[in-house]
């Protein structure tokens, strides 16, 4: 009893390790702009939805914005379930900006920082001390070399590439837009930091859904839902949830 005990205990310590730097690598990129080449086969796109998400991303273009965010990704590996969870933020200044995700549990502590400053792309894992993550200073890499390890800078509305992959556009509710993605292309750039981060082939993803709440020129929260498979431990099948508020600085008038 006590050897199987041990050996559950090891396999839920290798889970979490694996598991905690792949919702890290998935943390909340920028919305990406190209994706694959194939054919994408529309439903039905709600006329006011798809102009509310061009107001979104032309506001957050040009303006400042800070978020916090909250995520979960659910997996389960050889039969045992496992739930993480992450906490973290951004802040965008034009091209600039830094965002962090870290996440604390009884097994594993683990942050990434990456950050955009002067034109140069830094990415930083972060060591837990002391109830907090400290980050060392990291060499800067080149944006080509950034984009290929972790996917484009983190300076849109969401992690997704939604140029030419919205499939269906709804309105939810007031101010509420369902959005369900293509999700080959919608991932053509945020998969690659869960190549980097898992050592693993390009993840396979399975579908992508997001829900924007809006004033009507600004995104005000984003939600998302995907599911995606990844070849670890035999063939992993993985559900990631997360929701990012946004906030805007006072301008002076």
């Amino acid at each position: 009893m006590e050897k199987t005990s041990n050996k559950l205990k090891i396999i839920m310590s290798t889970v979490a390790v694996a598991f905690i730097a792949l919702l890290i690598g998935l943390a909340f990129l920028p919305a990406v702009r190209g994706g694959a080449t194939v054919a994408v086969a529309y439903a039905e796109r709600d006329g006011e939805a798809m102009r509310v998400l061009g107001c979104c991303r032309a506001y957050a273009a040009t303006h400042d914005f800070q978020t916090t965010i909250e995520g979960k990704i659910k997996a389960r590996v050889f039969g045992i379930p496992y739930t993480l969870e992450v906490r973290g933020g951004r802040t965008v200044n034009g091209d600039e900006f830094c965002d962090v995700q870290e996440s604390v549990s009884a097994l594993v502590k683990k942050g990434l920082k990456r950050r955009c400053v002067g034109g140069e792309y830094f990415a930083t894992i972060g060591e837990y001390k002391n109830k907090s993550f400290v980050y060392n200073e990291s060499s800067a890499v080149p944006r080509e070399q950034y984009i290929a390890e972790y996917g484009m800078p983190s300076v849109g509305i969401c992690k997704y590439s939604l140029d030419d992959s919205v499939i269906s556009a709804t309105c939810a509710g007031d101010g509420v837009y369902v959005f369900k993605l293509d999700p080959h292309r919608a991932a053509a750039y945020s998969r690659n930091e869960i190549k980097t981060l898992l050592d693993c082939a390009y993840p396979e993803y399975e579908s992508v859904e997001l829900t924007v709440v809006s004033d009507g020129e600004r995104v005000l929260k984003v939600t998302a839902c995907e599911k995606f498979r990844v070849n670890k431990f035999g063939g992993t099948h993985c559900t990631l949830t997360f929701g990012e508020t946004f906030s805007y600085p006072q301008v002076a008038g």
